[in-house]
């Protein structure tokens, strides 16, 4: 039994949500975050972020996931007579709580595409449009329902157009499917044309931002000393382990049995290639490490 030093300092947060298996730790964490704020607190999704620790991507797809799932409910607020819009409200709610309307999207999210399950995105692209515009609480452009339409027809990735409102959603302070489609077009341009290909220029271009911030706090640092805070974030020690990994493969060193065995990170299994994530499952089939044979088979774009 682990006993808990009492402390005059706490927040009371509901059993229901501890004990659902559908809601992962990320989200619950967003829920007690937000037990814990007091009620005339201004939230942002930008400022709950930084509080947390996490990106706004982040922060976005818990209280989508939340939502979904009746923990809290998100109300337009309108300001004055005119009726103007005033920002979203956050109801946290003690237990799950879905209306009528909300169980009509939640219908419609179950029989959506596999892949979009699998990332628990918490809004439809393969069904509804209802569903998608109510997780972005306004109607879409005529415009960006022709781009939506767009999508449907080309049958794009839904997880492509997922990371690409990602990269979009903070632009302007709302989401715009124009911009989205200009990332899609600029990384088709790219050549970057699957998932993995699109994560890992994703986690790069992250990095390159994080080492500039670094090199503008510490000014005249030295590389190794810029490294080594780099290391200290979880997209550079990711990058790392993904870099190594891939030099050890190409270069077929020895050592590259060492690092799959010593790597304490299942998260970089998905930026590996197939090639190299066969080599690993074979490996760990060996050393009898079934948790991560299972994360490397779960990498794979083309599953075994």
């Amino acid at each position: 039994m682990v006993k808990i030093n009492e402390h005059t300092s706490y927040t009371r947060v509901p059993t229901d949500i501890i004990r659902d298996k559908n809601i992962p730790p990320a989200a619950k964490g967003v829920y007690m975050t937000l037990c814990w704020c007091p009620e005339n607190w201004r939230y942002s999704v930008a400022g709950l972020a930084k509080f947390l620790g996490v990106s706004k991507g982040a922060v976005t797809r818990a209280t989508g996931l939340l939502e979904q799932h009746g923990y809290i409910k998100r109300e337009k607020m309108t300001r004055g007579r005119d009726g103007r819009f005033a920002g979203i409200e956050y109801r946290v709610l003690a237990s799950p709580c879905i209306d009528n309307e909300d169980t009509k999207v939640l219908s419609n999210v179950t029989n959506m595409d596999k892949t979009t399950l699998d990332d628990n995105y918490p809004y439809c692209l393969t069904t509804s449009l209802t569903a998608f515009e109510k997780h972005f609480h306004r109607k879409l452009m005529p415009t960006e329902v022709a781009v939506w339409e767009t999508w449907q027809k080309e049958k794009t990735d839904p997880r492509i157009i997922q990371r690409a409102i990602e990269d979009n959603e903070f632009r302007k302070d709302k989401l715009d499917l124009h911009h989205v489609e200009k990332t899609l077009s600029n990384w088709h341009e790219a050549g970057l044309t699957t998932v993995k290909m699109i994560d890992n220029h994703i986690l790069d271009a992250k990095c390159t931002n994080i080492r500039s911030k670094i090199k503008e706090k510490m000014y005249d640092a030295q590389d190794e000393e810029i490294d080594a805070q780099m290391l200290r974030t979880t997209a550079g020690v990711t990058q790392k382990y993904r870099d190594e990994i891939m030099h050890l493969y190409r270069t077929r060193n020895r050592d590259f049995i060492n690092i799959v065995k010593d790597c304490p990170i299942t998260e970089v299994y998905k930026y590996l290639p197939d090639e190299v994530l066969r080599m690993m499952i074979r490996i760990f089939e060996e050393i009898n490490e079934t948790e991560k044979k299972e994360a490397a088979i779960e990498a794979m774009e083309v599953k075994v």
